[in-house]
């Protein structure tokens, strides 16, 4: 049998990203085959636990929607499709795909395809899912997602989708509106199928301690297999336990307790060379910026905000808070991802052009700006930093914490000239356009609106049907945001995780596909 890689790693699911390990005694299920090697391949087997901040919102993926919920969801479910290391739509629940035309569009499923709990997958199920979805009385969290379309069973295996307006549906399918109900099951249960849940995922949900922990078995039906032909997953039982302290399930993990976890900034070093742990780095396609509001003097000259984007070091700030674990970005799309342009140069700090530029725009000695950011001890951390290092060219910035549940009403107040904000696990380039640079924008309040910009966001809005013209769309996009310095981009932190040794097929990245639990497998 091939060796497997031997990486530990993350689920990347809808707005949230978590990493598992595993405790092992080698078992050999009656099927599949078992392979019995401990020499670097796949073995059957065992149980792994893993920590999750809180409880799930809900065991109904329409439902859950908060950045707990994919630890415990990840487990069972999975959207239709997958998307790999460099965010392209790939095959998983459907194997293919089509547009008819700009407002219609055709998925093809696996025919072989059950969910967790053993209910074959059919066009049904996914009619059934966005007819539910949709209903106004079943208030799903995403029902503008299901409002949006009407889905319709053209055979077993096939759905077709139909928008009044073109819509890129295939990269809603990557997000919450791939999520499928178990027709039959649902109904079954009726008001009782949050005790009974299932999904696409590998494992099938067994016990339910609500509030406390969840744990799911090998589903015996999951469709994949190994390069080898072996039925996945490997292991027997996943468990996930409520354990919102890192500090305690970091404690937890060298205890023997859980197999892994997500280490916070200043436990990063204690692993490091601990020869019973490996620690995992890997990139993610999260930014960290200052969004820089143009309406406002002297934001409105492309020079000033050129001059902040100079003048602000995002490595000091990766290196200083987060241990070097990321990377400097001075741009929308990160590195690894096919829409980002390559020609766009990598960040370099300098100080000596930034005050020149200041000097060129009529303020020589700088000039005061506030900044808004979120309330939690890192924004802050990372706030405090951007100010003394704009503070180096004579730009004095006053750092204003919001509390989340009023962030936005007090970002539409529009006096700020900055917000230091993110966008986490960007899964299409359209979506951050649309949140951040039109006048409609959710996240923007108008505040960066470029009039060379919109007509090419709103062209690449409709024009999805060929992927080398929407590539060339985006990079164009990417260009002239840079060169306009829209936000001042700054950092991109890496996805760490710390497993025990011998946890193997795991690994931190970006995508939904390479590094997933039903890959998950450990050897003594």
């Amino acid at each position: 049998m091939k060796k497997l890689v031997s990486i530990v790693s993350i689920i990347l699911l809808t707005l949230s990203v978590i990493a598992v390990s595993c405790n092992s005694t080698e078992e050999t299920p009656t099927t599949p085959s078992t392979p019995t090697t401990t020499d670097g391949t796949p073995v059957y087997g065992g149980s792994l636990t893993y920590a999750a901040p809180a409880w799930i919102s809900s065991m109904n993926t329409l439902y859950a929607g908060q950045g707990q919920d994919g630890y415990f969801n990840g487990v069972f479910n999975h959207y239709i499709v997958g998307m790999d290391e460099s965010q392209k739509v790939v095959p998983y629940a459907a194997d293919r795909w089509e547009w008819t035309d700009s407002t219609t569009f055709r998925l093809y499923l696996r025919e072989d395809v059950t969910f967790s709990n053993g209910e074959a997958l059919t066009a049904d199920d996914v009619v059934f899912t966005f007819e539910w979805g949709k209903n106004p009385d079943n208030k799903a969290l995403w029902m503008n997602f299901y409002k949006l379309v009407t889905a319709t069973k053209v055979d077993d295996y096939t759905v077709q989708f139909v928008t009044e307006d073109p819509t890129n549906w295939l990269a809603y399918l990557t997000n919450y509106a791939g999520n499928v109900l178990p027709k039959d099951t649902f109904e079954k249960w009726g008001s009782d199928y949050t005790q009974h849940p299932a999904g696409l995922g590998a494992f099938d949900v067994s016990d339910i301690v609500t509030g406390s922990s969840m744990t799911a078995v090998r589903s015996e039906t999951f469709f994949l297999t190994d390069d080898e032909g072996n039925r996945l997953p490997y292991l027997d039982e996943v468990k996930v336990i409520v354990m919102p302290d890192p500090a305690v399930q970091v404690a937890a993990l060298r205890a023997g307790q859980l197999d892994f976890c997500v280490p916070s900034t200043n436990e990063i070093p204690n692993f490091e060379n601990d020869s019973n742990f490996t620690l995992y780095s890997g990139p993610s396609v999260t930014n960290w910026t200052v969004m820089l509001n143009k309406n406002i003097p002297p934001l409105d000259d492309v020079r000033i905000r050129k001059a902040i984007s100079l003048a602000i070091d995002g490595q000091a700030i990766i290196n200083g808070l987060y241990a070097g674990y990321g990377r400097a970005i001075n741009s929308l799309y990160p590195p690894e991802v096919w829409y980002h342009n390559p020609s766009i140069p990598k960040p370099q700090r300098n100080l000596e052009e930034a005050k020149s530029l200041l000097i060129e725009a009529g303020h020589p000695n700088g000039f005061n700006m506030l900044i808004l950011c979120l309330n939690d001890t890192m924004t802050v951390a990372r706030s405090e930093a951007i100010q003394a290092q704009l503070k180096e060219i004579g730009i004095n910035v006053t750092i204003e914490p919001m509390e989340p549940a009023s962030a936005m009403a007090r970002r539409n107040q529009k006096d700020w000239g900055g917000v230091n904000h993110n966008w986490t696990n960007i899964t299409d380039p359209q979506i951050p356009l649309d949140g951040w640079f039109t006048a409609e924008a959710a996240y923007g309040f108008g505040h960066a609106v470029y009039d060379d910009v919109v007509p090419l966001i709103e062209e690449a809005r409709v024009n999805f049907l060929d992927v080398d013209t929407r590539q060339q769309l985006y990079w164009e996009i990417e260009l002239k945001l840079f060169d306009n310095h829209a936000q001042a981009w700054y950092m991109s932190p890496n996805n760490l995780s710390v497993a025990k040794k011998n946890l193997m097929g795991y690994g931190v990245g970006i995508g939904s596909m390479k590094y997933n639990n039903f890959r998950y497998w450990w050897s003594k």
